[in-house]
């Protein structure tokens, strides 16, 4: 739902820079998928070590909200199936997991594809569900920020906290002036989203 959400986000930022979309136009990123925490003789579980990324085509070009979740849907599960993962609540409970680590993480392994051969990369991870607090101040938002690679413009972070989602958009000042354009997208995207989900 997230990556169907920023496919919606990026279509709308790219016809705001008048690009012109065919209903097969992709956007090639780079996922995480799965965070391999399998003990040594796969009985128990140790901090998160490995990210396991992806290539995914997101389908910038169709109109349709509901036929691009359908899209990222089929070709997140083909790549899960073969993968062994874990459940977000497992990862946060677990001691020295930071979402900021599995962030960094995810890039690092996002580098080992060619040059060239995506476009953007979108890390997610999931963040304490309870509220946190700090000198006795209660942290209300968590934005993450995950780091460019050589050669591209921008980059998307997701983390959950307390219940909510929140959207890190980092880009290259020169590249993407525009970035709050896409910002503004990731909620026309989400009400969009919604409003097909009643229908």
């Amino acid at each position: 739902m997230v990556l169907a959400v920023v496919t919606g986000a990026l279509r709308i930022f790219l016809q705001a820079r008048d690009e012109v979309l065919t209903e097969s136009a992709v956007l090639r990123t780079v996922v995480p998928m799965s965070v391999y925490v399998e003990g040594p003789h796969g009985d128990q579980l140790k901090p998160a070590s490995q990210v396991s990324t992806f290539l995914i085509d997101l389908p910038v070009g169709e109109p349709n909200p509901v036929m691009r979740l359908s899209h990222i849907s089929h070709a997140t599960e083909a790549h899960a199936r073969h993968r062994r993962g874990v459940r977000a609540r497992t990862l946060v409970h677990m001691a020295g997991f930071a979402p900021a680590s599995l962030h960094a993480m995810s890039v690092r392994a996002a580098s080992t594809f060619a040059e060239h051969t995506f476009n953007l990369v979108i890390t997610n991870a999931p963040g304490p569900q309870r509220p946190m607090y700090i000198g006795g101040a209660r942290m209300l938002e968590m934005y993450p920020v995950s780091p460019l690679l050589r050669h591209q413009a921008s980059s998307i972070g997701i983390t959950s906290y307390d219940g909510h989602v929140f959207y890190g958009l980092n880009a290259d000042r020169d590249a993407m002036a525009d970035i709050g354009v896409l910002s503004a997208a990731v909620h026309e995207s989400m009400e969009e989203m919604l409003g097909a989900c009643v229908q």
